[in-house]
């Protein structure tokens, strides 16, 4: 089965996070960093950043000014008790919807 290829880069987004320290901001910003830099050199990893939950990390985040939407695809392993987010299975996704007529 062909999947989608990568579309026009014609989407942007702005991300607004507050109730964050400046560790937080410290440790975001290098994260958004280390995405362009990959992205520039053409460099593949996973950046992980840890989301530490049942410590003082409780950010409230807006997306184009609304709270971010949960994308119903399965990103979890449970293999490595991780979320693993990659664009491929939103490439997938897209191309399952548009052989459907969703999109």
């Amino acid at each position: 089965m062909e999947k989608i290829k990568p579309g026009p880069m014609d989407q942007e987004m702005t991300i607004t996070i507050r109730r964050i320290d400046k560790a937080h901001k410290k440790a975001l910003e290098e994260f958004f960093y280390q995405l362009q830099f990959l992205g520039n050199v053409g460099g593949s990893r996973w950046v992980d950043f840890f989301a530490d939950g049942d410590g003082n990390f409780s950010p409230e985040i807006a997306v184009d000014g609304v709270k971010p939407k949960h994308q119903d695809k399965n990103v979890w392993s449970e293999e490595k008790r991780e979320y693993r987010i990659d664009f491929e299975i939103y490439y997938n996704w897209l191309d399952d919807e548009i052989k459907v007529g969703n999109l």
